[in-house]
């Protein structure tokens, strides 16, 4: 009995100083590790090889693994797009990429009025990356390249996605998402009608290589509903994507939007044809023919 109780107090004993000397290890290397170069050479490393612009105003460490930034400002360099703003975002190193030498990491981040989270991995020439909402995020602020002055989309969105896109063009972008939006709104719609509130909108859509479709696609709300699908080809940013929808339409004349859209000279009320086409940044739109929003045809 005495040898087990030895034994039990000498396991204990080792137990303690080496967890105590792996702390002290930590606390050393927190103090003494070069972690903010470390960073920077990371940031300026990705910067080169993915052509992104990655400026932030704080870095700090994060438990186990990982690495936090406030104020952070990203943007593609290899075309002309408006930066994406974050104020917080924490990376973390899982235990399979270290086990597995893989460029992966988790992120979460706060922006755009919600909240992000997701994983990104870094292959030698292609990029995967997964997009989880854990909260609704403000739509008109993800799509940055909407001018206030033309149609824009507004309100609380969710959605995810999953894609895989070489790493020098958005352009290759393979993969499948799914987005809703409620308790939005459709602004500068045309001069007869300004704006249409709306109860839902959503659609999935899938892509291979850059060209993809789009399913259940619909809008309600203020008295209509459209509804449908189409297909879009990926620009080199989100504004300047393309699509092209063929929808269907109806609307109810009692509603003040409704009596918009007839003094418009838009006869039918069910089935009415609707067309979405263009870059997401200029959409047109036109019901019937006649165009509402965009480039006149």
């Amino acid at each position: 009995m005495n040898i087990l109780s030895d034994i039990k107090k000498n396991f204990l004993r080792v137990f303690l100083y080496t967890l105590y000397g792996i702390s002290c290890f930590i606390v050393f290397l927190l103090i003494k590790f070069p972690f903010d170069k470390v960073v920077d050479n990371a940031i300026s490393g990705i910067e080169a090889d993915y052509q992104y612009k990655i400026t932030k105003q704080k870095s700090g460490y994060t438990f186990p693994i990982g690495v936090s930034f406030s104020e952070v400002e990203i943007q593609n360099t290899a075309v002309d797009s408006k930066p994406y703003q974050l104020e917080k975002l924490k990376i973390t190193l899982p235990l399979s990429s270290i086990f597995f030498l893989k460029k992966e990491v988790n992120f979460s981040a706060d922006g755009f009025e919600g909240k992000l989270d997701g994983s990104i991995r870094l292959d030698t020439d292609r990029i995967s990356l997964k997009v989880d909402t854990s909260k609704e995020v403000e739509i008109s602020k993800l799509l940055s390249g909407n001018d206030k002055k033309k149609m824009r989309l507004k309100g609380p969105a969710k959605f995810n996605f999953n894609i895989v896109m070489q790493k020098d063009s958005a352009r290759t972008v393979s993969g499948n998402g799914q987005i809703e939006i409620a308790g939005g709104q459709l602004e500068n719609i045309s001069p007869f009608l300004k704006s249409l509130k709306l109860d839902k909108a959503g659609f999935v859509f899938e892509a291979t290589r850059g060209r993809g479709n789009v399913k259940n696609f619909i809008i309600e709300g203020s008295g209509v509903k459209i509804n449908g699908g189409g297909t879009f080809k990926v620009g080199e940013s989100l504004d300047k994507t393309n699509i092209k929808m063929k929808l269907f339409g109806e609307y109810d004349t009692s509603h003040e939007v409704g009596k918009a859209i007839s003094l418009m000279g838009i006869k039918g009320k069910k089935n009415v044809p609707v067309e979405l086409s263009g870059p997401i940044s200029n959409l047109s739109i036109k019901v019937e023919g006649i165009t509402l929003s965009g480039e006149k045809s």
